[in-house]
C-alpha cells in the first residue's frame, strides 16, 4: 500500500514537473512572438513604411506590462505610440510616449526614453504648445548622452521652436550649440574612418 502511494506521488511530481516545462516553453514562445511584432513595427517604421494597421503591437505592449517584463514594454509603448500617431489618435500615442519614457528610465533604456521625449515635443509642436516641446526636444536632448548627432538634432529642434515664439536671442544660442555639436559629430565619424583605413591598410599590408 506504502509503495503504491510513493509511485503516485512520483507521478505527481513529474506530472506537475511537465506541466511547469510546458507552461514555461509556451511563456517563452510567446515573449519571441511579441519581441519579433516591436522589431516588425520598428523595422517598417524605419523605412518609412505604413505602420497604421499594425495593432499587433498594442497587443505585445500589453503583455509586456502584464508579465512585468518592462524592458521590452519600453520599445513596446514607443512603437505603439508611433502606430496611434500614424492613426491620427494624437491623444493615444502621447500617453504611449509617456510610457515609453517612464519604462525606459526605469530599466535604463535611454534609447526608447530619448525617442520619447522628442515625439512628445513633436506632438506639442504639432498642436501649437511649442513652449512646451522646447522641455521635452531638451529632455531629449540630455537623454542621448555622446550621441552627438541626435543630440544635435534635438538642439536644433529647440532652437527652431526659440524662432517661432520669437525669442530670437536663445534662438541663436541653440543654433550654435546645435552646429558645434554636428561639426563635432562629423570629425569624430571621420576620425573613426580614418582609424578604421589605417587598420586595414597595415594588415593588407
Amino acid at each position: 500500500m506504502i509503495h503504491f502511494f510513493k509511485i503516485r506521488f512520483l507521478l505527481g511530481l513529474i506530472i506537475a514537473a511537465t506541466l511547469l516545462s510546458s507552461c514555461t516553453f509556451r511563456s517563452k514562445a510567446k515573449t519571441e512572438r511579441m519581441a519579433a511584432v516591436v522589431s516588425e513595427v520598428r523595422d517598417k517604421y524605419r523605412a518609412d513604411e505604413d505602420i497604421s494597421n499594425d495593432n499587433q503591437i498594442f497587443e505585445a505592449y500589453d503583455y509586456f506590462v502584464d508579465t512585468k517584463d518592462y524592458q521590452n514594454a519600453a520599445p513596446a509603448a514607443l512603437y505603439s505610440g508611433r502606430v496611434r500617431q500614424a492613426k491620427k489618435e494624437y491623444e493615444a500615442a502621447m500617453n504611449y510616449y509617456k510610457e515609453a519614457d517612464h519604462y525606459g528610465r526605469m530599466t535604463g533604456d535611454s534609447v526608447s526614453a530619448a525617442f520619447a521625449q522628442y515625439y512628445i515635443g513633436d506632438l506639442l509642436n504639432n498642436s501649437g504648445n511649442e513652449a512646451e516641446a522646447i522641455l521635452n526636444y531638451k529632455a531629449a536632448a540630455e537623454l542621448w548622452g555622446d550621441s552627438l548627432s541626435r543630440k544635435a538634432k534635438c538642439i536644433n529642434a529647440v532652437a527652431m521652436m526659440n524662432i517661432v515664439i520669437d525669442e530670437y536671442d536663445s534662438a541663436f544660442v541653440y543654433l550654435d550649440q546645435a552646429l558645434k555639436l554636428a561639426q563635432a559629430s562629423m570629425a569624430s565619424n571621420m576620425n573613426m574612418f580614418s582609424s578604421k583605413s589605417s587598420t586595414a591598410n597595415i594588415q593588407a599590408n
